[in-house]
Protein backbone atom coordinates (compact mmCIF):
# COMPACT_ATOMS: atom_id res chain seq x y z
CA UNK A 1 0.00 0.00 0.00
CA UNK A 2 1.57 3.18 -1.16
CA UNK A 3 1.48 5.59 2.02
CA UNK A 4 2.66 9.07 2.99
CA UNK A 5 4.19 9.31 6.13
CA UNK A 6 3.65 13.12 7.76
CA UNK A 7 5.51 14.22 10.58
CA UNK A 8 8.24 11.85 10.17
CA UNK A 9 11.14 13.05 12.76
CA UNK A 10 14.66 12.19 13.25
CA UNK A 11 14.25 9.59 15.91
CA UNK A 12 12.09 7.30 13.82
CA UNK A 13 14.49 7.04 10.86
CA UNK A 14 16.38 4.52 12.39
CA UNK A 15 13.78 2.14 13.18
CA UNK A 16 12.81 2.54 9.37
CA UNK A 17 15.73 1.66 7.82
CA UNK A 18 15.93 -1.40 10.01
CA UNK A 19 12.31 -2.50 9.25
CA UNK A 20 11.84 -4.75 6.59
CA UNK A 21 9.19 -2.92 4.57
CA UNK A 22 9.58 -1.66 0.94
CA UNK A 23 10.72 1.18 1.18
CA UNK A 24 9.84 1.98 -2.06
CA UNK A 25 6.12 2.52 -1.11
CA UNK A 26 6.65 4.89 1.53
CA UNK A 27 6.80 8.69 0.78
CA UNK A 28 8.58 11.02 4.17
CA UNK A 29 7.68 14.02 4.82
CA UNK A 30 8.92 15.98 7.53
CA UNK A 31 5.88 18.28 7.34
CA UNK A 32 2.72 18.30 9.10
CA UNK A 33 -0.70 17.29 7.60
CA UNK A 34 -2.73 20.13 7.33
CA UNK A 35 -4.77 22.39 4.91
CA UNK A 36 -1.97 23.79 3.30
CA UNK A 37 0.16 20.48 2.75
CA UNK A 38 -2.74 17.45 2.34
CA UNK A 39 -2.10 17.89 -1.15
CA UNK A 40 1.11 16.31 -1.08
CA UNK A 41 -1.30 12.84 -0.71
CA UNK A 42 -2.37 12.96 -4.51
CA UNK A 43 -1.57 9.55 -5.31
CA UNK A 44 -1.17 7.55 -2.22
CA UNK A 45 -3.68 5.60 -0.88
CA UNK A 46 -2.94 5.68 3.20
CA UNK A 47 -1.67 8.20 5.45
CA UNK A 48 1.12 7.86 8.62
CA UNK A 49 0.19 10.95 11.14
CA UNK A 50 1.79 11.75 14.31
CA UNK A 51 0.05 13.60 17.39
CA UNK A 52 -0.18 17.44 16.05
CA UNK A 53 -1.26 16.58 12.20
CA UNK A 54 -4.82 17.87 11.17
CA UNK A 55 -7.21 15.17 10.35
CA UNK A 56 -10.18 17.63 11.19
CA UNK A 57 -12.92 16.90 8.66
CA UNK A 58 -11.98 19.39 6.19
CA UNK A 59 -8.65 17.84 5.29
CA UNK A 60 -10.13 14.05 5.88
CA UNK A 61 -12.63 15.44 2.59
CA UNK A 62 -9.54 15.96 0.51
CA UNK A 63 -7.64 13.17 1.81
CA UNK A 64 -10.76 10.90 0.61
CA UNK A 65 -10.48 13.00 -2.85
CA UNK A 66 -7.33 11.96 -3.27
CA UNK A 67 -7.53 8.16 -2.57
CA UNK A 68 -6.59 7.69 0.53
CA UNK A 69 -8.60 5.59 1.99
CA UNK A 70 -6.76 4.46 5.12
CA UNK A 71 -5.14 6.12 8.58
CA UNK A 72 -2.27 4.73 10.48
CA UNK A 73 -1.76 6.88 13.66
CA UNK A 74 2.12 6.47 15.21
CA UNK A 75 0.61 7.72 18.72
CA UNK A 76 -1.61 6.21 21.11
CA UNK A 77 -4.29 8.73 20.80
CA UNK A 78 -6.85 9.77 18.34
CA UNK A 79 -8.30 13.14 19.02
CA UNK A 80 -6.80 15.01 16.04
CA UNK A 81 -8.79 12.92 14.04
CA UNK A 82 -12.82 13.65 13.11
CA UNK A 83 -13.51 10.11 13.57
CA UNK A 84 -16.94 11.03 12.80
CA UNK A 85 -16.07 12.39 9.07
CA UNK A 86 -13.94 9.01 8.90
CA UNK A 87 -16.66 7.24 9.44
CA UNK A 88 -18.92 8.86 6.70
CA UNK A 89 -16.56 8.76 3.80
CA UNK A 90 -15.53 4.81 4.64
CA UNK A 91 -12.04 5.64 5.76
CA UNK A 92 -10.11 3.04 8.25
CA UNK A 93 -8.83 4.49 11.18
CA UNK A 94 -5.96 2.19 13.05
CA UNK A 95 -3.19 3.08 15.96
CA UNK A 96 -0.10 1.82 16.35
CA UNK A 97 0.70 3.54 19.26
CA UNK A 98 -0.58 0.27 21.33
CA UNK A 99 1.32 -2.48 22.15
CA UNK A 100 -0.41 -4.15 19.32
CA UNK A 101 -1.77 -1.73 16.29
CA UNK A 102 -5.45 -1.48 16.81
CA UNK A 103 -8.39 -0.48 14.39
CA UNK A 104 -9.93 2.04 15.90
CA UNK A 105 -13.70 2.10 15.62
CA UNK A 106 -15.36 5.15 13.86
CA UNK A 107 -17.91 6.84 16.43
Amino acid sequence: MKTALFSFHKFEESYFEKSKLDKDKFHLYRLSLSLETVQLSAGFEAVSLFVNDDASAPVLEILHDNGVQFIALRSAGHNNVDMVKAKELGMRVASSGSQQGVEIPCE
